[in-house]
């Protein structure tokens, strides 16, 4: 395999997150394995979401199989968990966190079929868009 020539402005990106004094210590932090803080938010979120997709299960009132359940559960419990660490700097109350996590956890099938559905329109748009640039041969038209 090849090495790939590195983007300009991905180097540009690089070059000024690493100069970054907030990531310079969080790197240090995750490197010398003191990473305790994420570890116990995920800890803490998710259950959080994990209860509340086993609340709305039980609330369905249809049968399910197990497989089911545990296939919901571990979405609702990485949903709970990514929602909690992206909010954490712009929620302040703990409470207020909280409620949030458990509804990403309750709405956790519908968050992911969302962000599926605009990772997918994104990429037929771009698609879209090269084929409207792409030069007209004889073997196209």
């Amino acid at each position: 395999m090849s090495a790939q020539p590195i983007d300009p402005d991905f180097a540009k990106l690089a070059k000024a997150a690493a100069n970054d004094p907030n990531f310079q210590s969080a790197a240090k932090e995750v490197m010398g394995g003191n990473g305790s803080k994420l570890m116990e938010d995920v800890l803490k979120f998710l259950p959080l979401g994990i209860a509340s997709m086993v609340a709305r299960i039980t609330l369905a009132q249809k049968k399910v199989s197990w497989g089911f359940v545990l296939g919901q559960c571990a979405a609702a419990g990485i949903g709970s968990v990514l929602v909690g660490l992206a909010i954490t700097d712009f929620i302040h109350s703990e409470n207020l966190r909280y409620a949030c996590v458990g509804l990403a956890g309750y709405s956790s099938p519908e968050l992911f079929n969302l962000a599926h559905r605009m990772i997918v329109a994104k990429g037929e748009e771009k698609l879209a868009q090269a084929e409207k640039k792409k030069p007209k041969t004889k073997k196209n038209k």
